[in-house]
């Protein structure tokens, strides 16, 4: 998942959340709009038979079917609970939940990361330009 703040002065303030998985792009702007595949939805939508995408209480719920779920808020904060199933399974900077927090701190390429802010700046996608 990306979340991206622009701060860029000839860029207007704005908020995506980016969930890529298998099946398809779900994005869900700071409108709490939802796009699936590029196409505008309206919540209840599937991309396939594994991603459902949810709307509850002004809240975006993208949820697959091997049970790790993104909740996005209209204060653009995400939660990402998963499964026990995906234990190890995991990298970017939610760690790779294997109950050691130790090794969670990994950039993409395998280094260890001095901090948690280093970890989300290398996660982040490269492709919005002038975002933080």
């Amino acid at each position: 998942m990306e979340v991206s703040n622009c701060r860029d002065t000839n860029v207007p303030t704005a908020t995506a959340a980016i969930v890529f998985v298998r099946e398809g792009v779900v994005s869900v702007n700071s409108n709490m709009e939802v796009w699936v595949n590029g196409l505008f939805n309206q919540p209840p939508t599937t991309t396939s038979d594994s991603v459902t995408v949810t709307s509850s209480r002004g809240n975006v719920t993208i949820t697959h079917r091997s049970g790790m779920s993104v909740t996005i808020t209209q204060d653009g904060e995400a939660t990402i609970p998963v499964t026990s199933g995906l234990a190890s399974r995991l990298c970017a900077s939610c760690g790779n939940f294997n109950g050691n927090p130790r090794d969670d701190l990994k950039l993409p390429d395998g280094r260890d990361a001095r901090s948690v802010g280093e970890v989300v700046d290398m996660w982040k996608s490269q492709d919005f330009s002038g975002c933080d």
